[in-house]
Order: C-alpha cells, then structure tokens, then sequence
C-alpha cells in the first residue's frame, strides 16, 4: 500500500466580473511507502461559489444553529437542480449536451445534525410541494363533485377538468410510482430521503431491468420505457430528471464500496459530503426574521418563475433552454478537462483514487449551468444566454471538493474494512484488537473503532495509555 500526500499550492486571482476571489487549485502528486492511503487536507465547502446574499443565509445558520456549512452547500446545489429541471441545459460543445442532474448524499453519523442542516435549505421547495399536493386534493374534490352530477345540472355549472398532481418532491415512493408521478411533473421529480440507505440497498440487486439499470440512464439523461407486469403499458419517460439528496451513515456506505457497484459506476455518480463535525453546546445567538423571510421568498420565487416559464413543444413535452459556453469558458474548460484527464493518466496517482475523475467531467458543466442559473438570477439578468468562465471556475471548486470528499469516504471504508476484519478475530480480548488496531496504523480512528467493538472511546485511550 501507498500514502498519498496532496500538497496543494493556492494561488489567487481576481475575476474581471465578479466580487470573488477566485482560487486554483494545482494538485501535486506524489508517493511514498507507508501502510495506507491517506490525505492530509483540511477540506471546506467553498461556499463562495454562492452569491453573497446565500453567502449569508448559510453563515447565519451555522452560526446561530450549528448548522453544517458543508450539507446546507450541498443541499442548495440539490434544489437548484430541482428548480432548474429539464427547462435548461448546457452544449458542451456540438452533440455534448449535459442535463444539470445532481445526486448528493450528506455522510455523517446518527445525531451529528444532517436533517436540520439539508431542512435549512429544502424548506421553502418542500412547503410549495406541499401546497401543491393541497392543491390537488382540493381540485381533484371539486371535479369528483362535478362528476357525480346530473347531465342537466352539468349544462348550468362550470365545467372542470380532472386535475393533475404536480408534486415534485418524493421521499419513500416505488420507481413505478415515481415514473408516474414524473408524468405528471414533467420538469423535475426531486428525491429527498432523511436516510439513503434504501435508496443505496437497492442499488445492489443488480439484474437487467433492475432499478440500478433505470436510475444509472436517469443520471445521463437517457429516457427510461419501464416494462414490468405490474405497471401501466404507458410507463415511458423520455426526459427524465431525478435529483437525488439524503443522509447516510459512514458504516453503512462503506458497505457499498464493492467491485460491482465500482465496475457499473454507480457510487462514483454520488457526490459525497463527510465534513469532521462535533455536537456542540447550545448557544444564545438568534437569526433576524427578515432573513429567514428573504430566503424563503427567493427559493419559492425563483421555482415559481422557472415553473411559468416553462415552454412545452406539440409532444406536450418541455422544450429546454440550451446554454452555450462562452469564448473565455471555453478556455477555462479546457484547461479544467485537461487537468482532469492528466490525474486519470498519471502513473503517480493511486488507481483506486481515480474511479471519480471521469464523472467530473460530466459534473462540472452541470456546476456551471446550476451556478450560472442562480447568479443570474439573483442579479436579475434574466438576457443571459452564455455560461461565462466565472461559473466554470466556480464549478472547479466545487468539483474539488467533491473529489477530495470521496477519497477520504474511499480511505475511511478501507480503513473501516481493516478494523473490522481485526474485530472479528475471537481470539484476540478487545485491548489487544485495539493494539493491533494501532500497529496498523498509528493514527487509526479512535471513534470507528469504539464503535466497531462497541466500547466507549475512553476505552479505548485507556488501552493505549496501558
């Protein structure tokens, strides 16, 4: 086994256009004998990718709630994706088109705050989704009522159609019932689950036909025609969009890092936050109202207005808005493939480390389409139909992240998988598993291994001190 060093060089420049100082990364490699892989990296969400008015939004929640920085990034990056749906997409460059879908799992342990952080962001979409559920019950009572009357009493009451519900966001829901569902809400059907672990279960019975199967042509884009005995023969999506967010436990995703779902490129799909996060007391600081408000209104806003703006073609099917890049993105797209591509060819860089690279590939124009969506709007350029070099930098961070996020998941089931295997060797009392623990790795993680022999962690420092 290899260690892996990054040492990242940072160096700042001033976009032209925007109030951000932009950072670029140069990541350079190299490797030395030891035991294990390891990164040596503090890793923050680059919350500047955001304008300064979310910016503020997300600091004052985690300042006066405890909130995470990170899951509340991630969580916005899903409902613009939401929002955005099939209404827009990005030309790479001629028949290289990216549909801006987003699946984001929060990884942190039971109790650490993943729901209250996602729910500081998802709020305003999930009340409007709730509405619009009310909505349609309450429709769908007034044409059930007119249904039951008489031909004569129908020629003097007004007439009303069957309703369509438009919910847009699921939680626990069957695929057959989501691809319905999806019918009816052509834009976007956002999956939100307070606990992934189904979602990621499923993905393990793999057979033609499967839900992986579905859900892997979701993610490109690729339009899905279902054939199952007990579904509806009209069971086709031809522009399925299917964000996907939750939480998830670090000990239960380390299960999923298997060959097979390595080979099919399933959890390399997933975007991984794992932020180093502890409960913390509680503190007296408060939000200002007019803050909470000016969040909420935007949010439901900007999916009301995307929703109105929506132009359907004589299919009754969206017809998106295509963005292209400009000259100056294109140059910076560029070097950003190129970069990427060089790490996937490198003899240097570990191999088991590469598997996501070339899913940012596909990950970074969508960044940049989200990102560019939501700076326009909230400058209220509505006219701009070009994806500038600003969002594809701001994209590149966040892509960074991402990157570095799923090597320390990768690295924290290998090591999670060693201790185990330790663990389970019944000849061995618990302080001596612990000592093995430490031959392996000096810096081995002391809560993982608590947990994992079930003691506390003091037990754990006490059998290290003897």
């Amino acid at each position: 086994m290899y260690k892996l060093i990054i040492y990242d060089i940072f160096k700042k420049t001033k976009e032209d256009k925007g109030e951000i100082n932009m950072i670029k990364v140069r990541g350079c490699w190299r490797l030395e004998k030891d035991e294990k892989i390891e990164i040596k990296e503090n890793i923050d969400f680059p919350i500047e990718i955001f304008p300064k008015s979310f910016q503020k939004y997300i600091l004052d929640c985690a300042d006066t709630l405890d909130s995470s920085i990170d899951y509340m990034g991630c969580s916005l990056m899903w409902s613009l994706s939401v929002i955005v749906g099939n209404c827009a997409k990005i030309e790479v460059k001629k028949n290289w088109i990216e549909t801006p879908i987003v699946w984001i799992a929060c990884v942190g342990k039971a109790g650490i705050g993943k729901t209250p952080s996602i729910s500081n962001i998802t709020r305003p979409l999930e009340k409007e989704n709730q509405r619009e559920i009310r909505r349609f019950f309450e429709r769908l009572e007034k044409y059930e009522h007119y249904e039951k009357l008489s031909k004569e009493e129908k020629q003097y009451a007004e007439a009303i159609s069957k309703p369509v519900k438009t919910q847009f966001i699921a939680n626990d829901i069957t695929v057959e019932a989501l691809i319905q569902m999806h019918q009816q809400s052509k834009n976007s059907v956002g999956i939100f689950k307070d606990e992934l672990a189904g979602w990621f279960k499923d993905m393990n019975k793999y057979r033609e036909g499967s839900d992986l199967e579905m859900w892997l042509s979701s993610w490109s884009g690729k339009s899905i025609n279902l054939n199952r005995v007990n579904v509806t023969s009209n069971a086709f999506l031809p522009s399925p969009f299917m964000p996907v967010l939750g939480g998830i436990q670090p000990s239960i995703l380390n299960n999923f890092y298997t060959d097979d779902n390595k080979d099919n490129g399933f959890i390399d799909r997933v975007l991984l936050s794992f932020p180093d996060l502890r409960v913390e007391k509680y503190n007296d600081n408060e939000m200002k109202y007019e803050v909470i408000e000016w969040y909420n209104s935007t949010m439901i806003n900007f999916y009301r207005k995307t929703k109105k703006d929506l132009v359907f073609d004589e299919n009754e099917e969206i017809e998106p808005m295509v963005f292209s890049l400009s000259k100056d993105a294109k140059k910076e797209w560029k070097r950003i493939f190129n970069k990427i591509t060089e790490k996937q060819n490198s003899d240097n860089m570990n191999e088991y480390m590469k598997s996501m690279l070339p899913k940012q590939k596909s990950y970074i124009p969508r960044f940049a389409l989200l990102l560019h969506l939501l700076w326009r709007y909230s400058e209220d350029n509505l006219e701009n139909d070009k994806v500038y070099a600003k969002s594809f930098l701001l994209a590149e961070k966040l892509s960074d992240y991402f990157v570095l996020m799923a090597q320390k998941i990768k690295i924290n089931a290998k090591e999670n998988k060693s201790m185990k295997t330790i663990a389970k060797n019944e000849k061995l009392s618990n302080k001596e598993k612990v000592l093995q623990m430490q031959k392996l790795d000096k810096n081995f993680n002391k809560s993982e291994a608590a947990e994992i022999l079930g003691v506390s962690r003091q037990t754990i420092y006490k059998y290290l001190k003897s």
